[in-house]
């Protein structure tokens, strides 16, 4: 059981380290937990109600949508402000599901040449 105030509205395994996991909440945060543990051990605060996320394979990155229409780019290692941001159209509709894929099926390549985005309309 993990402590985190709000509703979660998305939960997704780290890749890389599969005793972390990443919670999108409307708290306007996103917390990592450490299943061995019941605190975060990561907090990056963001300004608006999280409603999707997409961790990274390296779980070093990943990406966050929100209620206000937001997707933006964090760091694991530097958890401030985020790397990126790009807004949703105008009128900045939430966002309500992300996903990155590569052109290729293999599991070793990179990943990171489309990205899926879908808003509320």
């Amino acid at each position: 059981t993990f402590a985190a105030t709000g509703f979660l509205q998305a939960v997704q395994f780290s890749p890389a380290d599969r005793n972390l996991v990443f919670v999108g909440s409307t708290s306007k945060q996103v917390l990592v937990f450490d299943r061995r543990q019941n605190e975060p051990v990561l907090t990056f605060a963001n300004d608006a109600m999280v409603n999707t996320i997409h961790v990274y394979k390296d779980g070093e990155f990943f990406l966050s949508g929100d209620s206000e229409g937001n997707i933006k780019l964090w760091d694991t290692k530097s958890p401030g402000a985020p790397l990126d941001k790009v807004e949703n159209e105008e009128g900045h509709k939430p966002i309500s599901h992300i996903h990155l894929s590569s052109t290729h099926a293999s599991e070793e390549e990179e990943e990171g040449h489309y990205l899926a985005v879908n808003s509320f309309d």
